[in-house]
Order: structure tokens, then C-alpha cells, then sequence
């Protein structure tokens, strides 16, 4: 079979979950809506307006005093609300001062202007298991509010990150759509997994590239100990609390947020086409009779003399002219203007009694790299209850489901974009038709055999015969109540899961484009994954404030955690009536795999507790302490890890409180210990094996047990005693600041992060008897750093507003000690060692090109002349030892694919209903190993080569500056250094966005309270020295890296 796959839109539910479903959405609904209809006595409007602009301030809250009835403002600032006589209404909103109004028999309208609160003291914040005011905080904790990112639409929520907390690194590794982004709060602290951990409603997660952003309230990154310390082990690598939208008292609102765009490339590589690729090579391979062959015969002749002969391989057409073909495989395999859509609906109101929050989404992205795509559909569902003055309930519901078809990405060989570069430009991507092969056979259409190298994979045989079908499908729910049996205490107890479905099923066809590019017949590979994790949680809040100035509260609780992971797999071939609908494991008549699966479980039980105290709101304390068991630590099961901070807000005190420059200055100083336990869950028990394949014991020649099948149990490992949490030790001192009515603010932290008893696997001499190395703590780790954030808003009239902010941050990351350990090696070209980032290139320093001889001879002047590999025109590496032999004790550091600074920088404008915004974002310091260099800058008979090898040395190029790659040339000029590794800063204008809100008399016809429409732009230019196609790497390893794409995007936002 072939031609592409069909891919399909949006994934089919089952039904009766569907009916389900929508009766609980339904009734949720209509028991929120209809306790709107109660009756009231006296009906109140009237209008909220900010001070100074006469702008109107939506979503301000307007209650009576004792809290019994409550309503927010439109859009339009508007509200409408029953009370009783004599009441008190209350408006509030954060950022600004609440204002109250005594109503009189005679009042049917009042309208209201809020001042700005210059202090922003009620502004609250998420800080696990629980919320505290901005002004109270006493971590470093950094927010990214939904306006930020909406203003900037991304694929992945992670994206919203970069560039707008200081601190917190995120490296989009690859523009594969549905790919996620690599996040890294202050650096990395462990060889292990340093990503951060997410939580979502109070449900810890891994990820949240499953989410939709519009659904999303603010986002809360915990980054020094004291913050997370009480989130235990899973906080060691930060923590980033996301909340999303909730209903509240008021109107129902109905929003509709949509937009569809285009993708293309931002970067193309500058190759030769296919008359300077040849003449090119020739001249580097220095054959002077293959040269003067191509001179007298031409193009064509030479290519069916010298590469392929097909007079006798029926893979390549007699009568195809390959000197009349110059393709640019790069052209080829990327599409042009491809699509990305995002549709989004959401209802959400409520009463004093209920609230809720209903979303629906749709998202959808063609990839840039041909047949790559993803698709997500979303359903959302918060809800919130006041059952009695005393007990609240609330649910939160998040289903999502998506397909995603990937372009095999960043690999030597077989990712589409070096099997691009590996084809040679006098290759068509497929044969034309009437082409014939020597026996007659018709092939054209087919994909073309490469020419050239020919053990190579055409990026369209890749694709045209391989049917993906990969589902993934989640639940996210948190159910909760909360009880208030006296005023001040408030006890939560919830359950909450994460429940993952992972289904995969691979289809491909049998097909021949080559001797190599091959597949003698079809195959089928078919997988499910279930990974679930429960969560029992109970906390336990007591608050109070007394003699108007002790204000405290303390928080206890317990946590049970448990996952549990099933994967079930298998394979076969030769389906005889290969059509999707027998593309099943039972259809396969050949090469059939027993179905192998496997389980997985882990458990976690945790009590933590917290105390705050404030003194006059100007002397701050937090406390924190959390003690984690974890089974993956059969010995020393329990870890303990406390955190405490201390805050001082200078503002408050006597000398500065009534300043008129000076609105906010607040000093912290914290510390704290957290745990960390992510490894493998048996890394510290005996594991054996009985299946025959691991058995790789030898009785003598030809006698393995595999071999002569013998049956029987295996050990793997020994046991692996005295393992130990490792654990990360923080220190950070931070101040905040505001000035001139807070329309300059910054925040400035320092940290020292010592990462200590890190897990590393330790090589074990072969005698042991361990198949897989073990666990030990053996390693430490320390990042330091400093984090700036600087910002300014203005309202300058009515009619026009601006914001400028600003980041930068500084980290250093070194591996401290080793304590009895070895050099850890990831690859053939990273190592982590003591003195050393994490990571770090290793290789040799490159000091360009031997140009004679003899100079070869003076830098090797201990080396005999017999034994010198090198000549004119080979490389030179740089004798470090100067021991006159260039050997592996010259090895050195390169750098780090890892920056040590990143920053970002936020600009809106906002005029007569027109807003601009600028969003910039870079990083310096980091390294890229340029992999794809080594096939571009070759002799050119293994990929096309870059128009940088104008310049390589040759007899007839003695000047050149690229080492000789001739046939006589040394091996050693391919040896890893420098030459290869990049520098990947970049500065780019990540986003561009300019929008118009049409005014309010145009739109109230149509009784629509906000309308606005909007272009963006994306990556709209990169600013870097990087040679490659994009200077985000991943791993900092770029075999052909997905590169992103330039976004142009049409949007709306719409309020009912």
C-alpha cells in the first residue's frame, strides 16, 4: 500500500461516556444557573470606573457587607445587583482599594470609582496547599498571568514561560507539533530528571502540555526552598502551581477566543546544488581520472558511470537525465504555509451559592516538516458549591484527547531532515513518470534510490509508507470540600487523579525504493500504556489576627500518593489483506512477537505543615516542614526536609510609610532542604530475570543460555544497599520594591542551590555480576545565581496606557564533587566532572590547519615521523599538556549546552482601542555540537555539501580554512572539538502582536460586551551566529533538529 496517511480530525469518543458526560455537565450547569433565579428586594446599578482614565474595570467585585449576596462587573464595567434595604455594597478588586456605599431608601444607581491600591496588598497568590497575599510572601515566587499568555498565543503552554520569569529556562528543543518544551528552574540540579514539577487544581502532573491556554487563570513558579520545601521530593527541581479559570457571583459570561494561521520556516541552509556538489567533490577527492571522466562526458554520464550503473540495478531508470535535476531537498521536505487553528468557548457565572467554569477547545497544528502534525480537543469543567456557611464543595474536571503524527527528528540517519541533506541534489524526490528500469518495469512515482550514499532512507519513502495512529488520552480531576466548623479554621480534605492513556499502533507498508531502502514485507507494531496516580490529601488551616497586629496561621496536613503503571506490547508482519481495517496483531501471519507487557508501581505517603506569623504586617515568618516516605528507598525510607523565611517590609515602618516615592520595599531571606527521589523504582532492590533473551551467561563457545535455550531465573543486579535520598540544600536573599504609585517595580533574588547525595549510577567491575550499573549517592552539585525582574506601567490619559517589563537571569552551575565516584560520560561527545558544569562538551581545542609539513612536525615533536597521521591541510588541535603529542590527555571542556544568562523582554501600548505588543527573549552563554556539520562539510560522496566547503583545503586551495577531507586525508580531522561547537545565543522577537477593540456603542447593538481582532507574528526574526537551523537544541546535541516556525496568526476574542 502506499500514499500518505489519512489523518484524521478530531478523535472518536465513546458514546456512552459522551452521554455521560454531558447529563453531569448539564446538570452542573443548571443547578449553577438556576440558583441565580432566587429573588431579591431591592434591585441596585450602576457602573465601576478606575480613577484618572474613566476606563471601565471588568470583573470587579460588588457584594453587600456580610457577604450574603455578590455580583462582578461586565466588560463594560456594569453591574446589577438585588439586596436588601439598607444595605452596604462593597467594591472590590485586586490592585485596587475597596470602596464601600451605605444605601439609602431612595437609591436605584450607584456608580463607583476605585483608586489604585499602591501597595497591591490583596493581590493572592498560589503557594501550595493553600494561598497567601503578595504582600505576605516571604519566597521567591514569580507569576505569569493569563493576560501575558493571551497577549502571546503558543502551541504549548510551557512556551508561555520563557522569557517572562526571571529564573526559569525554557528551551524550545524542537517545533515538532505537540512537542513539549524543556523547563528548568535555576539550572539543573541533578544528571537525573531536573524538570519541575506541575500542579494543576492541587493535581501534581509531569506535564501541562495537554492543556489549553485559554483555560488558564495565572501561574504561580515557586523557585527557592523555602517556597518549595513544602512539596518535599517532588519540589527539589521547583515547582509551578497553574490554576484555571473559575466561575464567580454575577452574570453568566460567555467568551469565544479563536484563531488560525500559518507556519513556515525562518532558516535555510545554504547548500550547493547539483553542478557545484559534484565539481566540488571531485575537486576534494582529488581522482584525477574521475575528474577528467566528467569533463569529457559530462554530468550524466559520469554520475551512471561512477555512482550507479542502471544497466544492471533495476533501481534507477534508464532513461532518466540526471544532469537536467537540481533538487532542493530542503524546499521538498518542508511544507510551505502550513495551517495551525485554535477554537475556544467558555461559560462561567455563578451566585452567592454557586459557581462554575465550562470550556470547550480545539486545537490543531500541521507541522512545517512534511506528514508531521498534532491535534487536541479539551473539555473543562470547575465547579464550586456553598452548601452551608460552614462547608463549600468544589470539582474540577479536565478530559483531554489527542493524535499526533511525528517527523523522526534529530538522529544521525534516519530523521527526515538529514536523510534531506544526505540526498544528493541530482536526485528527484520521486521518478517521473515513464520512467523504466532496464528490464522494462514501469517505476515511476516510485520514491527515487538515492544516488549518491546509498545506504539512505528517501525522506518520502519514510513517510508515504508508515500509517501512525499514536492516541493519548487523560483525566485530570480534583474533588475537595471545605469545612469551617469555627471561623478561622478551615480543614480541605480532596482525592484527586491523573489517569493517562497511552495507545499506539504503527502500520507499515512492505515497499522497495532500494537495496537499502527496503521493507520486504509490511509490519505492524501495536502498544497501550495506563499510567494512573492517585492523590489522598487532608490539610488542616487555622488563621487569626488579633490585637490588630499579630496576624498568624498554621497549616498541617497529610498526603498519600500512590502510581501505578501497566504497558502491554507486541509485533508481527505479513498481513495478508493489508487494509486499515486488519491492521491488527491477530492478522499477522509472520515474525510474530509474544505479547510482552509490564507494571510498575510506586508509593509515597508525606505530612507536612506550615506556620505563618506577621507582625504589623511589617516582620514576616514562614515556616515549613514536610517528612516524605518513599518506596523507593527500602532503608532509609523517610526523608525530612524543613524551610524557613524570614521578611522585613521596610515600607511599613514609621521613616518611610508615608513617603511619596517609596510604596513598597520588602526584604527576604530564605533557606530550606528538599528531597528528591526521581529514579528508577527498583534501583535499590535485587532484580532478576527469567526471559531467555537476558541471559547473557557463556558455557563456552556458542553455549549462551539464549542460544541453547535454556530456561531458567538470571540475576540482574545484586542487591544495592544503603541508598538515600538525595536532597538540595538552598539558600536566597531577595527584595522587593515599588515606587511612584507602584508604577516602577523589580524584584531582585541571589540563591546558592548545593545539590548533595546525588543519585549517580556507578560502573562496577564486569566480575560483580551486574547487568545494569547501580545507584549511589556519590555526587554534588552546586548553581548560584542572581534574578532581576523590572517593571513600569503608566496610564499617561483616557486613552492611552503602556507597560514595559524586564528580565534577566545569571546562574552557574558546577559539579562540585564526586566523592569517590568516577566521570560520568552520557555520550561520545558530554561528560559531567568534578569542576565542570553538568553536561559539558568534551573534546579537543581546534587551532585551524597545519599549512606545511614540517609544521606538523615541530607540534608533534614527540611523536616519530612514521607514526604522524598528519599533513599540510589536516587540523590542528591545540597541545594543552605541551608534550608534543596530541592525544586524549589534551581533552578539554568546551562548554555547556546550557546558558549561563537569559532574559526577556514585555512591551504593550495601548491607544484609542489599538494595542501593540513586543515581546523579546534570548539567552547567551550556551553550546551546540553542529553534528549536521560533519555530513555537510564532508568530501561529499554521504550528504550534500554546505557552500562553506568553497573554502576547504585542497592542493589547488592552500589557503582554505576547513580541513582537507580527500581520501589521504587524517582520520583524526573528524576527532570531536571546537571547530563543531556553536555558540547558541540568540536574541529574538519571539512575539508580535497588534489588535483593535471596536468600541463599546458599536458592539452593545449587538449585545456583545467586548470585541476584538488581532495579527500576530512569531519568531518574527532571530538574531544568532548559529550555523544550524535554529539555535534551540534540546540536549544541545543537532543531528537535524525540528526547527520552529515563523507564526503569522488571525484572532479574535469575543464577550457575550
Amino acid at each position: 500500500m502506499t500514499g500518505n496517511s489519512i489523518r484524521p480530525q478530531i478523535t472518536t469518543l465513546n458514546k456512552p461516556f459522551m452521554k455521560r458526560l454531558l447529563s453531569l455537565v448539564f446538570i452542573l450547569a443548571a443547578t449553577a444557573l438556576g440558583a441565580t433565579l432566587s429573588a431579591q428586594d431591592v434591585k441596585i446599578t450602576g457602573r465601576v470606573t478606575v480613577a484618572g482614565s474613566n476606563e471601565p474595570l471588568p470583573y470587579a467585585s460588588v457584594t453587600t457587607s456580610e457577604g450574603l449576596v455578590g455580583v462582578n462587573t461586565d466588560m463594560e464595567g456594569r453591574y446589577s445587583i438585588s439586596v436588601p434595604p439598607k444595605s452596604t455594597l462593597v467594591f472590590s478588586f485586586i490592585g485596587y482599594k475597596t470602596k464601600e456605599v451605605a444605601l439609602t431608601p431612595a437609591m436605584t444607581s450607584v456608580d463607583v470609582v476605585l483608586e489604585e491600591d499602591s501597595q497591591m496588598l490583596e493581590a493572592v497568590v498560589a503557594v501550595g496547599y493553600g494561598t497567601m497575599k503578595r504582600s505576605d510572601v516571604t519566597g521567591a515566587v514569580s507569576s505569569v498571568s493569563s493576560e501575558l499568555i493571551k497577549a502571546a498565543p503558543v502551541a504549548n503552554v510551557e512556551q508561555a514561560m520563557q522569557g517572562r520569569v526571571a529564573g526559569v529556562t525554557v528551551t524550545t528543543g524542537s517545533g515538532q507539533p505537540g512537542a513539549g518544551a524543556e523547563v528548568r528552574v535555576r539550572g539543573i540540579g541533578t544528571i537525573g530528571d531536573s524538570a519541575p514539577i506541575y500542579v494543576v487544581d492541587g493535581v501534581i502532573t509531569d506535564n501541562i502540555g495537554f492543556l489549553n491556554s485559554n483555560d488558564i487563570e495565572s501561574m504561580e513558579v515557586l523557585k527557592d526552598a523555602s517556597s518549595t520545601a513544602i512539596y518535599g521530593s517532588r519540589g527539589a527541581n521547583g515547582v509551578i502551581i497553574v490554576t484555571t479559570k473559575s466561575g464567580s457571583e454575577g452574570r453568566t459570561n460567555v467568551s469565544f477566543e479563536a484563531y488560525v494561521g500559518i507556519q513556515n520556516r525562518w532558516k535555510k541552509l545554504d547548500l550547493m546544488g547539483a553542478q557545484e556538489q559534484a565539481l566540488t567533490s571531485l575537486d576534494i577527492r582529488g581522482i584525477l581520472s574521475e575528474k577528467n571522466f566528467f569533463n569529457r562526458y559530462g554530468f550524466d554520464t559520469w554520475l551512471k558511470t561512477y555512482k550507479i550503473n542502471p544497466s544492471k540495478d533495476a533501481d534507477y531508470p534508464t532513461n532518466l537525465d540526471y544532469s537536467a535535476i537540481d533538487t532542493d531537498w530542503q524546499d521538498e521536505v518542508f511544507r510551505k504555509n502550513a495551517m495551525i487553528q485554535n477554537y475556544h468557548v467558555s461559560v462561567d457565572g455563578g451566585t452567592d451559592k454557586a459557581s462554575y467554569s465550562l470550556s470547550t477547545g480545539y486545537f490543531s497544528q500541521d507541522g512545517t516538516i512534511m506528514d508531521s502534525w498534532y491535534n487536541r480537543f479539551t473539555i473543562r469543567g470547575n465547579t464550586q458549591f456553598k452548601i452551608t456557611k460552614w462547608l463549600r464543595a468544589n470539582a474540577n474536571v479536565t478530559y483531554v484527547t489527542s493524535k499526533q503524527r511525528s517527523a523522526p527528528n534529530n538522529q544521525a540517519v534516519s530523521s527526515i531532515l538529514t536523510g534531506a541533506i544526505r540526498m544528493a541534489p541530482w536526485d528527484p524526490t520521486h521518478y517521473p513518470e515513464g520512467s523504466v528500469d532496464y528490464q522494462g518495469n514501469d517505476i515511476g512515482g516510485r520514491p527515487a534510490a538515492a544516488s549518491n550514499f546509498r545506504n539512505l532512507y528517501n525522506p518520502f519513502s519514510q513517510t508515504a509508507y508508515a500509517h501512525p495512529n499514536n492516541r493519548d488520552q487523560r483525566w485530570i480531576a480534583n474533588v475537595s470540600l471545605e469545612i469551617e466548623p469555627v471561623k478561622g479554621l478551615v480543614i480541605r480534605p480532596s482525592v484527586s487523579a491523573n489517569m493517562n492513556t497511552v495507545v499506539n499502533r504503527n502500520f507499515y507498508d512492505s515497499y522497495r525504493s532500494s537495496a537499502y531502502d527496503i521493507r520486504e514485507k509490511n509490519f505492524l507494531e501495536s502498544n497501550m500504556g495506563r499510567y494512573n496516580t492517585m492523590f489522598y490529601e487532608a490539610t488542616a488551616t487555622y488563621s487569626k489576627k488579633f490585637a490588630d497586629k499579630h496576624n498568624f496561621s498554621i497549616m498541617a496536613g497529610v498526603t498519600s500518593e500512590e502510581y501505578n503503571g501497566y504497558w502491554i506490547g507486541g509485533s508481527g508482519s505479513s498481513i495478508i489483506n493489508p487494509t486499515p481495517n486488519n491492521w491488527y496483531l491477530s492478522q499477522t501471519t509472520e515474525s510474530r512477537n509474544y505479547a510482552s507487557d509490564s507494571a510498575a508501581r510506586t508509593r509515597r505517603l508525606s505530612f507536612l505543615g506550615r506556620l505563618f506569623y506577621s507582625y504589623d504586617e511589617r516582620y514576616l515568618l514562614t515556616v515549613n516542614f514536610r517528612a516524605d516516605g518513599s518506596s523507593k528507598f527500602p532503608e532509609n525510607t523517610w526523608g525530612v526536609f524543613p524551610s524557613a523565611a524570614l521578611a522585613w517590609r521596610i515600607s511599613e515602618e514609621s521613616f518611610l510609610k508615608d513617603s511619596d516615592i517609596l510604596d513598597n520595599l520588602k526584604l527576604r531571606l530564605g533557606w530550606g532542604q528538599i528531597g528528591n527521589d526521581k529514579i528508577n523504582e527498583n534501583s535499590f532492590v535485587q532484580v532478576m530475570e527469567n526471559q531467555i533473551y537476558y541471559n547473557g551467561y557463556a558455557f563456552g563457545s556458542g553455549q549462551t543460555w539464549a542460544e541453547a535455550g535454556a530456561q531458567g531465573a538470571s540475576i540482574l543486579t545484586m542487591i544495592n544497599r544503603g541508598g538515600r535520598w538525595e536532597f538540595s540544600e538552598q539558600w536566597n536573599v531577595g527584595v522587593d520594591f515599588g515606587l511612584w504609585g507602584n508604577k516602577f517595580y523589580g524584584t531582585v533574588d541571589a540563591y546558592i542551590r548545593d545539590t548533595k547525595d546525588m543519585l549517580l549510577q556507578v560502573v562496577t567491575p564486569a566480575h560483580v555480576g551486574n547487568r545494569f550499573y547501580p545507584q549511589a549517592n556519590i555526587g554534588t552539585v552546586r548553581n548560584k545565581g542572581i534574578e532581576i525582574m523590572l517593571g513600569h506601567n503608566n496610564n499617561v490619559s483616557k486613552n492611552f496606557s503602556y507597560d514595559i517589563s524586564a528580565n534577566v537571569s545569571f546562574v552557574n552551575n558546577r559539579l562540585t564533587h564526586l566523592n569517590g565516584g568516577s566521570r560520568v560520560v552520557h555520550n561520545d561527545y558530554q561528560i559531567s566532572d568534578e569542576g565542570l558544569p553538568l553536561f559539558s562538551f568534551y573534546g579537543f581545542e581546534y587551532e585551524g590547519i597545519y599549512r606545511t609539513d614540517e609544521e606538523v612536525a615541530q607540534h608533534q615533536y614527540n611523536v616519530a615521523q612514521s607514526d604522524i597521521t598528519e599533513h599540510a591541510g589536516d587540523a590542528r588541535y591545540r597541545d594543552r599538556n605541551n608534550d608534543g603529542i596530541i592525544d586524549e590527555k589534551d581533552m578539554t571542556a568546551l562548554g555547556s549546552p546550557f546558558p549561563w544568562l537569559t532574559g526577556g523582554l514585555n512591551t504593550t501600548f495601548r491607544f484609542y482601542g489599538v494595542d501593540v505588543s513586543l515581546f523579546f527573549q534570548g539567552s547567551y552563554g550556551g553550546k551546540v555540537y553542529n553534528a549536521l556539520r560533519t555530513l555537510t562539510e564532508g568530501d561529499g560522496s554521504t550528504s550534500t555539501l554546505s557552500t562553506t566547503m568553497r573554502n576547504v583545503w585542497t592542493k589547488d586551495n592552500t589557503d582554505g580554512t576547513i580541513p582537507s577531507q580527500s581520501p589521504s586525508a587524517s582520520t583524526r580531522n573528524q576527532l570531536f572539538s571546537d571547530r563543531l561547537v556553536e555558540s547558541s545565543a540568540y536574541l529574538r522577537l519571539k512575539n508580535v502582536s497588534i489588535g483593535y477593540t471596536l468600541p463599546e456603542r458599536i458592539t452593545k447593538k449587538a449585545h456583545i460586551s467586548r470585541l476584538r481582532f488581532y495579527v500576530s507574528m512569531s519568531n518574527a526574526f532571530t538574531l544568532t551566529g548559529y550555523s544550524g537551523f535554529d539555535p534551540e537544541v534540546g540536549g544541545g546535541i543537532d543531528w537535524g533538529n525540528y526547527p520552529q516556525s515563523r507564526t503569522v496568526l488571525f484572532g479574535t476574542n469575543i464577550n457575550f
